[in-house]
């Protein structure tokens, strides 16, 4: 009984207002810190110097850059020494002269490259962590019924 009494006074003693707890929190892991990707994102600042979420959009000039590439259609291509130039098809059949450095297709793509087969387009984004990527994404030229 005598140990029931001594455990019931140290249990008194412990939660009695008298006792004082403290946490030093120096030298320790913080609980609430991701252990792993504790680099920040780069988040790219605007002319004022403050931080912007998104990357700023560039207003489409044409109607082919209001579509997505997919919906375009590589027709012809010139190979000149000035510079290789290419006809793009939309839907409704009406067709576009693009060079080098034309933006192209509904995800801000300019054309990078024109080869005698294909067209080269690089299009600029930002992923879910806002780094940015690019991709390169080709419109081929179709070939001539009865080939394979």
């Amino acid at each position: 009984m005598e140990d029931g009494l001594a455990a019931a006074a140290k249990l008194k003693r412990l939660l009695s207002l008298e006792t004082c707890f403290s946490y030093k929190p120096e030298k320790k892991i913080d609980p609430f810190k991701p252990v792993f990707g504790t680099d920040e994102p780069k988040i790219p600042l605007d002319e004022s110097g403050q931080k912007t979420l998104e990357r700023k959009k560039r207003i489409p000039r044409s109607p082919i850059e209001m579509v997505d590439l997919s919906q375009l259609k590589l027709t012809a291509v010139i190979l000149a020494p000035s510079g290789n130039l290419a006809m793009v098809e939309d839907t409704t059949g009406k067709g576009y002269i693009v060079k080098k450095g034309t933006y192209i297709g509904n995800r801000e793509g300019q054309v990078t490259e024109i080869l005698p087969d294909r067209l080269l387009v690089t299009e600029q984004g930002v992923d879910d962590l806002g780094k940015p990527i690019s991709e390169i994404r080709e419109i081929q030229l179709p070939k001539p019924p009865g080939e394979m």
